[in-house]
């Protein structure tokens, strides 16, 4: 009967235990794994050889090596120091919004949580995390792919890169790529996944007149250059290509506005060559 008992009740959540032991775990997890991190990167990231032409690296244990002998051992730990400096609060974040996500359910000391609500605790864990985590990736992934690409450096750093994106774009250039990084979030994916595809249905009524969509066009030919093999590769993609398009580009569909305009009235709404 005592082992009933203890089956069925747990002890309350403690968030501020949760906080320090995320974040101590967390620290452990990005200096065992950052290396491979970068090779990943790397390996995704890496220009399409021309026809004849050999890759820049041929696997993960050739992408190490040269790395090593190009940058030495620091090269696999380059943008670390963002992982670094934020994985413990993401760790911490993570595991203190699913304890509050518990505890803010359980009526009492003793109480156990059902399915459902387990998952509820879930989805507090990744909308926390996902504040610190997001801004960290993006400037990893700019540090890691920098020496990759060639020529000269942008960034001399973490603070040197955050620095330079707050003033290029503000805090949503910071924050770019966020919606890729909740979406990993396993406990609460798939009910973002339903809600943003609800928010992103075709706003205007004619879709000539949304510049936005042929943008959205355009990063799916980007895309679809690479062979993504991962929705963790798929977000590095997207924020990469995104980067990459070209002012003028974005020019050339903001100043068609007024010929798809004057082509949508004399069409009276039916399709126009836009």
């Amino acid at each position: 009967m005592a082992t009933v008992e203890k089956i069925s009740t747990e002890q309350k959540a403690n968030p501020i235990k949760s906080l320090i032991t995320g974040g101590f775990g967390g620290i452990c997890n990005v200096l065992s794994g950052h290396p491979l991190d970068t090779i990943k990167v790397r390996l995704q990231t890496m220009p399409r050889p021309a026809p004849g032409e050999q890759p820049m690296y041929k696997g993960t244990f050739d992408c190490a090596a040269k790395t090593i002998k190009q940058e030495g051992v620091r090269g696999l730990y380059k943008g670390m120091s963002a992982p670094l400096t934020g994985v413990a609060p993401i760790f911490a974040m993570c595991f203190a919004g699913y304890a509050l996500g518990k505890r803010l359910q359980q009526r009492g000391e003793d109480a156990k949580l059902s399915y459902s609500q387990v998952f509820v605790a879930g989805s507090f864990s990744g909308l926390f995390s996902t504040l610190i985590m997001a801004p960290g990736e993006r400037i990893k992934v700019l540090l890691q792919t920098q020496q990759a690409s060639g020529g000269q450096r942008k960034y001399n750093g973490m603070i040197d890169c955050a620095g330079k994106l707050y003033k290029e774009g503000g805090l949503r250039s910071v924050f770019k790529g966020s919606c890729a990084t909740m979406l990993r979030a396993q406990n609460i994916k798939l009910w973002l996944l339903y809600n943003v595809k609800n928010q992103l249905k075709t706003p205007p009524q004619s879709p000539d007149l949304n510049p936005i969509e042929h943008l959205w066009d355009l990063l799916e030919r980007r895309i679809r250059q690479h062979s993504i093999t991962s929705k963790a590769m798929l977000k590095t993609i997207l924020q990469q290509e995104w980067d990459q398009i070209a002012e003028a580009e974005t020019e050339k569909l903001v100043n068609s506005m007024p010929r798809r305009l004057a082509e949508v009235l004399k069409r009276k709404g039916y399709p126009t060559s836009y």
